[in-house]
C-alpha cells in the first residue's frame, strides 16, 4: 500500500473518531421542564400547567455539563431568560430556588445534590441592560421591550431563533457560576434520558419552581446561556435552540422543557446539526 494510502486511511480514523467523539458529547447547557413533553414539531420541550391564569407551579431544570462527555468544566455567569408576547398578557413571574422532584432532589434517577442559589433578577427596575439593539434602561415592569434579544458574556446577541423581536419582551435572571460536578447528567434531546444513558456525578443542576399569574393565553420561552474557558480564552455557550423550553401559562397538561448548550460556537453548529429554527407558539385564550 501507497504512503498517500496510508495517510489518507490515517486522516479518516482521526475523523470518524472525532465526529463520533462530538455525536455523543452531551451539551454544556441543557433545559428540562420536569413532567413535560417533547414537541417535534417545535423542537422543544413544552408544557402546560393545570389551572387557569394563575396555573400551577412547574419546575424548570437549568443543566451544566461540568465534568461528563464534553463538558469543559466551570460553566461562568450562566443567564436564564423568559420571552413572552406582552400584548397577549402583562404576568406576574416568580422563580423560587429547589431541588428538582418537586424539592426532594431526585426524579426518575437523576439525583440534584444541593438547592440552587436564589436567581438575581438582572433586569431589575432602573438598571440599564446591554441588548442586541444597544443599552436600554429598565422601566418598572422590570421587562426588556425594544425588540431585542440578550447579549451572550462575548457582547454577541443570542440567536433570534424566531422568538426574540418586535412585540416580544424578556426578562433576564443571573443563575451564578455552575462548577459543581455531583449531580446526574444526560442527554433531553427529544425524550428523558433513560437510566443507561444517565451520567452520574458529571453535572451541576439548578432546579428553580416558577409561578405565572395573569398569564391567560400565554406563552413563555425560556433560553440559558453563557461561557466556559477553553483553549486559554472564553467561549459563549447556550442551550442549543433543539433544546429550548415553552410553557403555556394556561389551563390543562400538554408539552414542553428543556435546553442544552451549544456545541459549538453559535450558529455554526446549529446550522451543522440541522437544528430547526421554530416560532414562539401562541397559546389561543
Amino acid at each position: 500500500m501507497s504512503n498517500n494510502k496510508y495517510i489518507s486511511l490515517a486522516f479518516s480514523f482521526v475523523l470518524l473518531s472525532l465526529l463520533s467523539h462530538n455525536a455523543f458529547a452531551t451539551p454544556i447547557l441543557q433545559l428540562y421542564i420536569e413532567g413535560g413533553t417533547y414537541d417535534v414539531s417545535t423542537e422543544s420541550w413544552v408544557m402546560t400547567p393545570a389551572g387557569s391564569s394563575g396555573g400551577a407551579p412547574f419546575v424548570i431544570w437549568t443543566i451544566g455539563n461540568t465534568a461528563g462527555s464534553g463538558g469543559k468544566g466551570t460553566i461562568f455567569d450562566v443567564k436564564l431568560s423568559i420571552a413572552y408576547d406582552k400584548s397577549i398578557a402583562d404576568p406576574n413571574i416568580t422563580i423560587t430556588h429547589t431541588k428538582i422532584g418537586s424539592g426532594s432532589g431526585s426524579f426518575q434517577g437523576f439525583n440534584d445534590l444541593n438547592a440552587s442559589i436564589a436567581p438575581v433578577l438582572t433586569t431589575v427596575a432602573g438598571a440599564t441592560v446591554g441588548t442586541s439593539n444597544g443599552n436600554y434602561t429598565v422601566g418598572s415592569d422590570e421587562v426588556v421591550d425594544n425588540g431585542s434579544s440578550p447579549l451572550l458574556s462575548d457582547g454577541r446577541a443570542l440567536g433570534s431563533h424566531d422568538v426574540y423581536g418586535a412585540g416580544i419582551v424578556w426578562k433576564e435572571f443571573a443563575l451564578g457560576d455552575f462548577s459543581e460536578t455531583g449531580d446526574t447528567l444526560g442527554d433531553f434531546m427529544s425524550v428523558f434520558p433513560e437510566s443507561g444513558e444517565q451520567q452520574h456525578g458529571a453535572a451541576q443542576i439548578n432546579a428553580y419552581q416558577v409561578s405565572v399569574t395573569g398569564g391567560h393565553g400565554l406563552t413563555l420561552h425560556i433560553d440559558l446561556y453563557d461561557s466556559i474557558e477553553a483553549k486559554n480564552h472564553s467561549q459563549t455557550k447556550f442551550a442549543p435552540f433543539s433544546h429550548d423550553a415553552i410553557v403555556d401559562a394556561d389551563v390543562t397538561v400538554a408539552p414542553e422543557p428543556a435546553t442544552m448548550a451549544i456545541w459549538g460556537m453559535l450558529t455554526g453548529f446549529a446550522t451543522l446539526f440541522g437544528y430547526r429554527k421554530r416560532k414562539l407558539a401562541t397559546a389561543t385564550a
